[in-house]
């Protein structure tokens, strides 16, 4: 399989073993996954910020932190 060209079924069907297959067994959401990723990066961030803005007129705020400082956990 030509993963540039069928990497979309790739993603929905990954087969066992495979990063993508860990992946989806953990839970990921493929389809929300493969529709991020036929954004265009500026199409992302305009995503993230209208979520962001969503979860703030909520009431919802989340505290910034570095991926890699695991000792620090969002509230």
């Amino acid at each position: 399989m030509k993963l540039r060209d069928n990497w979309e079924e790739y993603l929905r069907n990954p087969p066992p073993g495979s990063k993508a297959f860990e992946a989806k067994e953990f839970g990921v959401d493929m389809e929300e996954l493969i529709a991020n990723l036929k954004l265009t990066p500026a199409e992302r961030l305009k995503k993230h910020d209208r979520l962001l803005n969503e979860a703030h007129s909520q009431g919802i705020y989340y505290d910034h932190y570095p991926a890699w400082d695991l000792s620090r956990k969002p509230k």
